[in-house]
């Protein structure tokens, strides 16, 4: 022990019950973590019968685009419509629009018309 601390002055600190401490922790840390890493590992291959359940890290969802399309489309056509066709309203409209072009064309015709010539 002389001879050490002769070599390296600061020797004891590797025999300090906090350094003792930390050590002992950081193994037992080091071998909960390996042994995930050994357990883990396993010999699977195509069409062999699985011992145990393999869970996946994460979830992955397949859609169908084809049938989601189809039954979309299926129940939008079972949907009745939301409105109703009042067709006196359409008729009315109709009528009003009509009634605008024709004022527009009196007003049209009016303006390339020319003016009469006023005699004083």
């Amino acid at each position: 022990m002389s001879a050490l601390r002769r070599i390296w002055p600061g020797g004891n600190a590797f025999l300090s019950p906090r350094f003792s401490s930390f050590l002992a922790y950081g193994s037992l840390l080091f071998a909960l973590l390996g042994s995930t890493l050994l357990v883990s590992e396993s010999d699977i291959r195509e069409g062999q019968l699985a011992t145990r359940d393999i869970v996946a890290p994460e979830n992955v969802e397949i859609v169908d685009v084809l049938a989601t399309e189809k039954l979309r489309g299926e129940i939008l056509a079972s949907i009745p419509p939301v409105y109703r066709v009042d067709e006196g309203v359409v008729r009315q409209v109709k009528e009003e629009m009509e009634g605008f072009f024709v004022g527009l064309e009196d007003i049209r015709a009016a303006a390339l018309s020319p003016l009469p010539e006023v005699v004083e």
